[in-house]
């Protein structure tokens, strides 16, 4: 990613990673970058960072574990659920959202807000 890319001293800059082990290792790195750019003034936040569930069984122990060093370097962590029902669609916006998803885009809308105060 180059510098220039993060130049986002007006927008929020919103990591989306898979919950997964794979998912959290290129999350590390993406926040690192994301803090080399606040110490250059490219960027004028810490990221929010947002971990998109890849099934419906409980967040692997690896992520938890990589995720504990990274909370502090991030505005906050947003967890969003799996939904089943978009594997299966072309448009998941046709898809009635879930009370959990419902409760994750309040969250995210509540992070980003925060930014713009």
């Amino acid at each position: 990613m180059q510098r220039d890319q993060l130049h986002t001293l007006s927008t929020a800059l919103v990591l989306v990673a898979r919950g997964t082990a794979y998912g959290m290792h290129w999350a590390t790195r993406g926040v690192a970058c994301a803090h080399q750019n606040l110490e250059t003034g490219w960027l004028s936040a810490p990221p929010l960072l947002v971990l998109v569930a890849d099934s419906t069984l409980r967040e692997p122990r690896t992520v938890r574990e990589r995720l504990r060093p990274v909370q502090d370097r991030v505005r906050a962590v947003v967890r969003f659920p799996y939904v089943p029902a978009w594997r299966d669609t072309d448009d998941p916006l046709t898809v009635p959202p879930t009370k959990p998803l419902t409760e994750a885009l309040a969250a995210l809308r509540a992070a980003l807000a925060v930014r713009s105060a």
